[in-house]
């Protein structure tokens, strides 16, 4: 996501909790959250501001994030619907990755339901681990930036 719609979605924070965040504080959390798109960081800000009477810390909207994507049954449900469909869907990161662990869609969308049962632990472990660095990780040598109005 861009600055200016980060900065954007930040607004919903600022203004729901009657807070003014300077510029280092901004260049912070876009270091932190800028990996999200615009509509995590908006369902992310909407669920802490439901929930909690005071402005969310980085780690309270990452959790807000994650908590609030499929869980790896709910993917591999979505995949074998696609797959009897006979439609390759539309994948985010997470799903590509721990696809690609198990060989890939084309394995995937020929392998009997039976045989599938076998491959959903693995499936599991790499779309976890590809949701923690999609997440959690910022850019490797990512500086802070300051964000201009």
């Amino acid at each position: 996501m861009d600055r200016e719609t980060f900065v954007k979605g930040m607004y919903i924070l600022q203004e729901a909790y009657e807070k003014e965040l300077s510029q280092g504080t901004l260049a912070v959390y876009f270091e932190f959250l800028g990996h999200l798109t615009p509509a995590q960081l908006e369902k992310a800000a909407r669920k802490h501001i439901s929930k909690n009477p005071w402005f969310p810390k980085i780690n309270e909207l990452l959790q807000a994030a994650q908590d609030s994507q499929p869980t790896p049954i709910d993917v591999w449900h979505h995949l074998i619907a696609a797959a009897k469909a006979g439609v390759k869907p539309e994948m985010d990161y997470a799903t590509e990755r721990a696809l690609s662990a198990i060989g890939g869609w084309d394995r995937f969308q020929y392998t009997s339901f039976d045989e599938l049962r076998w491959l959903f632990k693995e499936f599991k472990a790499a779309y976890l681990e590809a949701q923690d660095l999609e997440n959690y990780r910022p850019e490797l040598g990512h500086q802070p930036v300051l964000l201009e109005e």
